[in-house]
């Protein structure tokens, strides 16, 4: 048996746009199907803690039957602290949520 690891940080400037784009795969490792569910991308500042709150929430931009997501962090969600978040996507059906991935997303600051 073997395990494919993958980093999936992400880096974006701060008051930066930012496209995140996530594929799917089931537990044949065939695409997913997504197009009956809804995808949510968020973000909490590192460490977490019991009171942290979410710091950035987008919903998906496209997501198909083709397994594919796509997010559009807009300079708006970018405009957070510099540093080290938690994020995590998010898909959804009718009440049963599952959670794609989980990285770290660093946010840096400009130097102008």
């Amino acid at each position: 048996m073997s395990c494919t690891t993958y980093n999936n940080r992400l880096e974006v400037f701060k008051g930066n746009t930012k496209q995140v784009f996530c594929t799917v795969y089931d537990s044949s490792d065939n695409l997913m199907d997504l197009s009956s569910y809804t995808a949510g991308f968020y973000a909490k500042k590192y460490p977490i803690t019991p009171s942290s709150t979410v710091d950035v929430s987008v919903a998906h931009t496209t997501i198909d039957a083709s397994g594919f997501i796509i997010f559009n962090l807009s300079s708006t969600d970018t405009s957070i602290a510099k540093g080290d978040y938690t994020y995590e996507i998010i898909i959804e059906k009718t009440g049963t949520k599952i959670t794609v991935v989980q990285d770290t997303m660093n946010v840096i600051p400009s130097i102008k």
